[in-house]
C-alpha cells in the first residue's frame, strides 16, 4: 500500500508539473526566448526553402539554398539547390573583395565579383545577401515587441495559437498582427537608397520596388523623391518557433495584397565550429 500511495504521489506530481508547465505558456515567454536566442549567436548553418512574391504579375518564385552564416566578421557562403542556377556557389567575406560577392556559377564560367546589391545579384530577389540568416527577423520583432509593450497589447499583437509539428519538429505557433498596418510616403534624401532606407524603417527592399516605378537597384541613389512605402514589414505574420532551438524556422509574411513572402528553414545548425579556412575561396569543399 505504501509502494502503491507513493507511485500515485510521484504520478500527481508529474502531471501537476506539467499542467503548471503548460498553464505558464504565453505569447511574451515565448517571444522574449526567442528573441534572446537570436540576438547570441555567433554563427549558423541551414537549408532554406522560400517563397517570394514577384511584381508585374510575375507570381510566386520559389527557391532552396544551402547557407552557411558567420556573424563577426560578417562572412556568407551559400549554394543554390534548386532552378536553372542550381549548383552557383556565393561567397561573401566582409572587408575582402571591396565587399563584393565571389560568384562562382560553375558551366565553364570564370569566377566573378558582384555587389550584393545591382542588378545581377538582387533581380528577381526580395532581399539581398548580406540579410541572410535571422538578423532581419530579430529586428523586426524586437521593434514590435517594444511598440506591443508600449500599447499594453502584447496579447492581442502577438497570438499565441497553440503547438505544431512543422518537418518533425515541435513548434510553438505564433501569428504577429500589426492593427495599424498601412502605408504611407517617406521623403528620400540624396545618398539614400532602398537598402539603408528599409534598414532604418524595417521594412522590405523588395516592397520599394513593387510599389515604385523607376527603381531598379537595392543600392541605386534614390536622391530627393517621395516613396510609398509599407508602415511597418508585415500586416500578419505567423511564425513556427522550434520548441528546441527556439528560432523561427517557418515564417510567413502578409501585406494588404496576401502572401509576401515564405522561409522554410531545415537542417538548423547554430553556432557551429567552423574551420579557419571555410569562408574563403580555397576551402576544399567548394568549388571556386
Amino acid at each position: 500500500m505504501k509502494l502503491a500511495s507513493l507511485l500515485l504521489f510521484t504520478a500527481l506530481l508529474f502531471l501537476s508539473a506539467n499542467s503548471v508547465e503548460k498553464h505558464e505558456i504565453s505569447s511574451q515567454l515565448i517571444i522574449e526566448k526567442m528573441l534572446k536566442e537570436l540576438g547570441s549567436y555567433k554563427g549558423v548553418q541551414f537549408k532554406m526553402h522560400s517563397i517570394e512574391r514577384l511584381k508585374d504579375n510575375g507570381g510566386m518564385k520559389a527557391n532552396d539554398m544551402f547557407s552557411k552564416l558567420k556573424v563577426k566578421p560578417h562572412c556568407i557562403y551559400s549554394k543554390v539547390l534548386s532552378g536553372d542556377n542550381a549548383g552557383t556557389e556565393l561567397l561573401y567575406a566582409e572587408g575582402e573583395r571591396k565587399n563584393k560577392v565571389l560568384v562562382n556559377a560553375g558551366k565553364y564560367i570564370p569566377n566573378l565579383d558582384f555587389s550584393p546589391f545591382g542588378s545581377t545579384m538582387a533581380k528577381n530577389q526580395h532581399h539581398t545577401l548580406l540579410c541572410t540568416g535571422f538578423g532581419t527577423i530579430y529586428n523586426i520583432l524586437t521593434d514590435a515587441h517594444k511598440k506591443a509593450l508600449a500599447m499594453k497589447k502584447f496579447e492581442s499583437i502577438f497570438k499565441y495559437e497553440g503547438e505544431v509539428v512543422w518537418n518533425n519538429v515541435k513548434c510553438y505557433k505564433m501569428v504577429v498582427i500589426d492593427p495599424n498596418f498601412t502605408f504611407t510616403t517617406y521623403q528620400s534624401k540624396p545618398g539614400e537608397t532602398i537598402f539603408s532606407i528599409c534598414k532604418k524603417l524595417l521594412i522590405p527592399e523588395y516592397s520599394i520596388l513593387e510599389l515604385n516605378n523607376g527603381i531598379k537597384y537595392f543600392d541605386e541613389d534614390l536622391g530627393s523623391r517621395k516613396l510609398k512605402v509599407p508602415s511597418s514589414y508585415a500586416k500578419t505574420t505567423i511564425l513556427y518557433i522550434s520548441q528546441q532551438s527556439y528560432y523561427p524556422i517557418f515564417q510567413q509574411i502578409y501585406d494588404d495584397k496576401g502572401l509576401f513572402e515564405q522561409y522554410e528553414f531545415s537542417q538548423l545548425v547554430v553556432n557551429p565550429n567552423y574551420k579557419p579556412d571555410e569562408f574563403t575561396s580555397a576551402f576544399k569543399e567548394y568549388g571556386f
